[in-house]
C-alpha cells in the first residue's frame, strides 16, 4: 500500500473485495476520484433523524390522517359529515388536515354569503368505478344515469318537426314492426296455399255411426217427465221447480260484461253483505229472547233434576244409624234365643237348638236357649288332628343323645375316667339345604298347608265390638251392661246339662 501509495498514478485508489471477502483477482483496486468532482455537503448518517421510523409508525399517521380533525365540524353535531369535509377541504389551504382560525373564520363567511349555492348535492352513486353512466355537468346541466333523456330537452334546442309523433319512434320497434308484417305476410301466403292444395275426401254413404237416427223421446223417463210437467202446469205451477234463493243459486262465476251491476265495487257488496249479517242476527236475537231459556235458568233447572233424582227415597243411613240398628237387632235377637227364667234355680243355656250339637247329647225335654260363651276350645296335646292316608303325624324332633348309643358303648364309657380337658363350644353355620333335609323337609314329605293348625279362639275375639269403641256413650253402654250381666250371673250361676 505504500509503494502504490507513492505512485501518483494510483493516488486516489482504495482497495476492492469481491463478496466473500477476498481481493478482486482482476480489479484489485478501485478508482475514487470522482468523489472530487461531487458537491458533498454532509454524508446521510449525520441528517437528523425522520419523524416516522418504522413501518408500524407510518400506517397509525396515516390511519390517523383518515380522521378529519374536530375543526371541519361547521355544523355543531359533533361529528364530521361529507357536507362538512367538504367546505372543509376546501378552505383547507395548507392540506394539513385541520382549519386554523383564519381559515375558519374565512370559512364560515363563505357560508352565510351562499357558498353552497354553487353546487348540487344528493348525486351520490354507488358501485364500481369504471361504470357504464357518471354524474357529469354539461353546459351547465349535471346529468346522472337516469335523467339524460330528461336533461336533453335543456341542453338542446327542438327540431322544426319535433311537434310530430311518429308511429315508430325507434329503431327497435321498427325492426319489431317489420318482423311483424313479415310474418304476418308468410302466414296469409301460407293459409292460401293450403287451401289450393287441401286433399279431397270422397263422399262416403251415411250409415248408423255417421248419421244415427234420433227420436224426440229417447226414454220412457222423459215421456213420464213430459206428462209431469204437464200436470204442473194444469195446477197453476211452474214446469220446473224452482230454487230457495234463485238471485243467489243461478248465479255462476264467468266472465260475461255487466254493463250496470247493481253494486259497482267490491266494498259496496262487503258493506252490502255485513248490514244483511248484522240485521238477520239481531232478528235471531230478537226471536231468541222469546222462545229461548237462558242459559243460566237451564244450568239451574238441570242442576235441580239432578239433585232431586240423586235425594234417597228414605233417610240416608249413617255410621250412627247403622251401629244403633245392629245394636237393637243384637238386643232382640238375644231376648228371643237367650230367655231366662225369672225365678229359681237358675240354669245354663243349653245347645239343643244348635245344628252342630248331636241329637243324643242335647235335651229336648228341658227345652231353653244355648248358652251364649261357646266350649273351651281343646288342646293340642289332648286331641291330635286327623291327617290324611299319605301323611304323618306330627312327632318330635329327633335329637342324637347318649341314650341311643348301643350297650357296649355304655359299658365302655363307665369305666373310663372323665377327661380333664375343657370343651368350647362351636358355632357352625350349616348350609339351608343341610338343614332342610335334617328337619325332614326333603322329597316326598306331606304339604305344608294340609298341617297348618286351625286359629285359636281367644277370650277377646268373642267380646262385644262396643266394649272397645272410640265414642265414649258407646263403650260406657257397653262396660255398664257387661258389669250388670256379670251381677246376675254371680247371683244366678247358669248350669250346663252335660
Amino acid at each position: 500500500m505504500a509503494g502504490l501509495g507513492s505512485d501518483p498514478a494510483f493516488q486516489n485508489y482504495v482497495p476492492q473485495y469481491d463478496i466473500y471477502g477476498h481481493r478482486h483477482i482482476s480489479k484489485p483496486y478501485k478508482d475514487k476520484t470522482d468523489i472530487f468532482q461531487k458537491e458533498i455537503r454532509h454524508p446521510k448518517w449525520l441528517e437528523p433523524p425522520p419523524a416516522i421510523k418504522t413501518r408500524t409508525e407510518l400506517q397509525q399517521a396515516r390511519k390517523q390522517s383518515r380522521i378529519p380533525h374536530k375543526s371541519y365540524d361547521f355544523d355543531g353535531d359533533g361529528v364530521v359529515g361529507q357536507l362538512d369535509y367538504f367546505v372543509g377541504k376546501c378552505f383547507d389551504g395548507d392540506a394539513d388536515g385541520r382549519l386554523t382560525t383564519g381559515e375558519r373564520r374565512q370559512a364560515e363567511k363563505a357560508l352565510n354569503n351562499g357558498f353552497l349555492d354553487k353546487y348540487v348535492r344528493g348525486l351520490d352513486a354507488t358501485g364500481d368505478v369504471p361504470r357504464g353512466c357518471f354524474v357529469r355537468q354539461r353546459r351547465g346541466i349535471v346529468t346522472a344515469a337516469d335523467n339524460t333523456q330528461e336533461i336533453s330537452s335543456k341542453t338542446y334546442q327542438p327540431h322544426f318537426n319535433a311537434h310530430k309523433v311518429p308511429e315508430i319512434s325507434t329503431q327497435t320497434a321498427l325492426a319489431l314492426s317489420r318482423l311483424s308484417e313479415a310474418k304476418g305476410a308468410g302466414l296469409v301466403n301460407g293459409e292460401r296455399w293450403a287451401a289450393v292444395c287441401a286433399p279431397i275426401i270422397e263422399p262416403q254413404p251415411s250409415n248408423h255411426i255417421t248419421a244415427p237416427r234420433t227420436n224426440p223421446i229417447s226414454h220412457i223417463g222423459q215421456r213420464a217427465e213430459g206428462d209431469h210437467q204437464l200436470a204442473r202446469v194444469r195446477g197453476g205451477l211452474l214446469p220446473m221447480s224452482t230454487a230457495v234463493n234463485p238471485e243467489r243459486e243461478y248465479k255462476t262465476v264467468g266472465i260475461e260484461r255487466v254493463n250496470k251491476p247493481l253494486f259497482a265495487t267490491r266494498g259496496q257488496l262487503m258493506e252490502t253483505r255485513k248490514e244483511a249479517m248484522k240485521r238477520e242476527s239481531e232478528d235471531l236475537r230478537a226471536k231468541g229472547d222469546e222462545v229461548c231459556v237462558p242459559l243460566s235458568v237451564r244450568k239451574a233447572e238441570r242442576d235441580s233434576t239432578e239433585f232431586e233424582f240423586r235425594r234417597p227415597i228414605q233417610d240416608p243411613m249413617t255410621l250412627t244409624r247403622l251401629r244403633d240398628s245392629r245394636r237393637r237387632d243384637k238386643i232382640e235377637y238375644d231376648m228371643q234365643h237367650f230367655g231366662f227364667q225369672q225365678v229359681a234355680p237358675r240354669e245354663y243355656p243349653k245347645f239343643s237348638d244348635h245344628p252342630d250339637i248331636p241329637f243324643w247329647v242335647s235335651d229336648p225335654a228341658n227345652g231353653g236357649a244355648p248358652g251364649r260363651h261357646p266350649p273351651a276350645a281343646i288342646p293340642r296335646t289332648l286331641s291330635e288332628p286327623v291327617f290324611k292316608i299319605t301323611e304323618m303325624a306330627f312327632r318330635d324332633e329327633a335329637r342324637e343323645t347318649t341314650e341311643a348309643l348301643p350297650e357296649q358303648a355304655q359299658s365302655l364309657a363307665a369305666g373310663r375316667q372323665a377327661h380333664e380337658k375343657p370343651v368350647y363350644g362351636s358355632k357352625t353355620v350349616k348350609r339351608w339345604s343341610a338343614d332342610m333335609l335334617e328337619r325332614g323337609q326333603g322329597r316326598n314329605q306331606p304339604r305344608l298347608f294340609d298341617n297348618i293348625q286351625p286359629v285359636r279362639i281367644g277370650p277377646k275375639d268373642l267380646e262385644s265390638l262396643d266394649l272397645t269403641s272410640s265414642l265414649e256413650p258407646v263403650r260406657s253402654a257397653a262396660l255398664r251392661a257387661r258389669t250388670n250381666e256379670r251381677k246376675s250371673n254371680a247371683q244366678n250361676p247358669r248350669r250346663s246339662q252335660l
